[in-house]
């Protein structure tokens, strides 16, 4: 994970992919992925399976998984 985080700040390209769905006990699951390019090869790595109970802040727990594992303040400039 830590040289996925390396390349993720070193990139000037970043996209963020989020893709959710059910379990079996009909619990959100959430499914965080980025792409991003290093020198001329766009890559593609899973970041984190995010288990949430409340769908209500969804939002709120990628945007914390996101900040804790990837984000340099830089890129919200």
């Amino acid at each position: 994970m830590n040289n996925i985080i390396k390349e993720i700040r070193q990139s000037n390209f970043l996209s963020l992919s989020v893709d959710s769905s059910l379990d079996m006990s009909y619990n959100e699951q959430i499914c965080l992925c980025a792409r991003y390019i290093v020198g001329n090869e766009l890559k593609e790595k899973f970041l984190v399976l995010i288990y949430c109970e409340d769908a209500s802040i969804i939002g709120e727990q990628i945007f914390k998984q996101f900040k804790e594992y990837c984000i340099d303040k830089e890129l919200y400039n």
